[in-house]
């Protein structure tokens, strides 16, 4: 079996190879040169599962001069995971984010620009006096369903946010709350 290792210099104090493949059937070493230490790479736990929106991954690798947990003819390359939450400022940027995206479902960006134009086209034409076709009062109920969506999704927003500033440790779940079809 092949397992990656790191050789360390003791005279020198340093890694000279973070990743020196080696085959796990030539234990114990042969002749190794006195002045280098063989780490096996060892992860007790694996990568936890977390939300990359509200936290990052912390990857710590220590040296310890103790014997492998496997192979105990090296010593351990300890990799440990740890999740830290983002900041304040990084949180409300992945909540904005979800709102965009929400919002984004109900009017695609690629319509949005043509469907307004004509929602404010027949709002015109109503302030003016003028009646609108059934077809006409159904897209602005239409638009108007879409919009009262949208404020839904803010409101959620602004939810998350104060929840944010009141919670220095949790997060929000950024998947809940939002409105994506009419």
């Amino acid at each position: 079996m092949l397992l990656q290792c790191v050789v360390y210099s003791i005279s020198q104090g340093i890694i000279i190879d973070h990743n020196y493949i080696f085959e796990t059937d030539n234990l114990p070493i042969q002749g190794l040169d006195p002045d280098l230490r063989v780490y096996g790479y060892y992860t007790e736990f694996p990568e936890p599962p977390y939300d990359s929106r509200g936290f990052t991954l912390v990857t710590t690798k220590t040296m310890i001069d103790s014997a492998h947990p496997v192979y105990p003819d090296l010593l351990t390359y300890s990799i440990t995971y740890s999740t830290d939450r983002k900041s304040d400022e990084l949180l409300q940027i992945a909540v904005d984010n979800e709102e965009q995206n929400a919002n984004e479902l109900l009017l695609p960006a690629i319509q949005s620009c043509s469907k307004r134009q004509r929602a404010l086209k027949l709002l015109n034409k109503r302030a003016k006096g003028f009646s609108l076709s059934d077809e006409e009062d159904e897209y602005l109920d239409a638009m108007d369903d879409i919009a009262d969506a949208m404020d839904d999704n803010a409101d959620n927003a602004n939810q998350m946010y104060d929840y944010i500033e009141a919670n220095p440790i949790l997060v929000p779940d950024f998947d809940e709350g939002w409105t994506t079809s009419i």
